[in-house]
């Protein structure tokens, strides 16, 4: 396996894990009839390992940008749910869910070290 260290590079395989998170999220039919906590779990099972492949190997080399872009899917999903408004802000969807972000998830799952971005993003 050879990794590239373009930005170009780095920006399209999160694109692409992005993406594939999505189409994943619409997948169930079933969805208006589950719980919140039941939701959570589908996410970590099904979706959430979509997003963290091979990220402990491009962490370091992640921008504003593409961090922002793997944190937009799991409010995405949560706000399928019926507890959860889709016009919910993202920050308001968390709190509703009594989860935390998917960037914090990664960083704690995988003892990812901060970098300047994920301060960024975590700070806003």
């Amino acid at each position: 396996v050879t990794l590239q260290t373009t930005g170009f590079t780095f920006t399209r395989h999160v694109e692409e894990r992005t993406s594939a998170k999505i189409k994943a999220t619409m997948g169930s039919s079933r969805r208006r009839t589950l719980s919140l906590e039941t939701e959570l779990s589908l996410f970590k099972l099904k979706i959430a390992p979509v997003a963290s492949y091979a990220i402990k190997g491009i962490w370091p080399h992640l921008n504003y940008r593409n961090i922002k872009g793997l944190d937009r899917v799991k409010p995405i999903y949560l706000k399928r749910t019926p507890e959860v408004s889709k016009s919910a802000p993202t920050r308001l969807v968390y709190q509703l869910a009594g989860t935390s972000s998917s960037l914090e998830d990664l960083q704690s799952t995988y003892n990812l070290i901060p970098n300047e971005a994920s301060e960024k993003f975590l700070n806003e």
